[in-house]
């Protein structure tokens, strides 16, 4: 009895602490442009815990971060983001995924450090919602023009079109 319980106490901690795991800052008020940088770790955090969790949209901690992301974008600096309509173009059947490709594009820029480079951003975006699509779609409503990307990702030609439409 008393492994079982022990058992159940490790078990509990560590779903705890999965959850609280996903990058979200306890406090993020920044006063000005310069304070974006300081949750660049967490912005990353966020991201790959996000492209790591399954998709559920009840999940208070997937709304946090996708809260907390949406926030630091819109505020940071450092992330240029330009969506292109010929790219985007699965947003109105999985609205979700809008979230998921400016975060590929966003961990690109931080990682990089090139806010300026609209393929690679536009790229790596779409190959984020490509593999999150992949891992979730059982959960997420069929979309067919992330079908498309993929099978244009499986014969190399996803660069091109990228190039071609942003």
């Amino acid at each position: 009895m008393k492994k079982i319980l022990t058992v159940l106490l490790l078990a509990a901690a560590t779903s705890i602490g999965n959850a609280q795991d996903n990058g979200v800052p306890q406090s993020f008020k920044p006063a000005k442009a310069e304070d974006y940088a300081q949750y660049n770790k967490n912005v990353l955090q966020c991201i790959d815990w996000l492209m790591a969790t399954p998709y559920d949209p009840a999940s208070p901690q997937q709304q946090a971060a996708g809260a907390f992301l949406m926030q630091w974008i819109a505020g940071s600096p450092d992330v240029k983001l330009q969506l292109a309509p010929g790219i985007i173009n699965f947003v109105g059947e999985t609205p979700t995924l809008l979230m998921i490709f400016m975060s590929g594009w966003t961990k690109y820029t931080l990682e990089s450090k090139k806010p300026e480079d609209k393929l690679n951003g536009n790229l790596k975006g779409l190959e984020s919602v490509i593999s999150y699509y992949e891992h979730n779609k059982e959960k997420l409503a069929e979309n067919k023009q992330v079908e498309a990307y993929a099978d244009m990702q499986k014969k190399k030609t996803l660069k091109a079109y990228v190039e071609k439409n942003i």
